[in-house]
């Protein structure tokens, strides 16, 4: 599992508001190999737990959105 950030509030990549307006912007998710090369290990459980603390509060904060301007 890992955070991503995928669209906007109407599906698009650009021009939406600021923010997660629909709470699906920035989510938790598979990992799927369509387009992704790279996968970054960290060196211990701490950083590994740490990292995805991280990762789970930017996903569930709303304030975090998309828009690839």
């Amino acid at each position: 599992m890992l955070g991503s950030a995928s669209h906007d509030e109407r599906g698009q990549y650009r021009g939406g508001a600021a923010g997660d307006s629909t709470g699906t912007e920035v989510a938790i998710q598979n990992w799927y190999k369509n387009g992704w090369d790279t996968v970054l290990r960290p060196k211990t459980a701490i950083l590994a737990e740490k990292i995805a603390t991280a990762d789970e509060k930017a996903c569930g904060n709303n304030k975090i959105g998309y828009d690839q301007n």
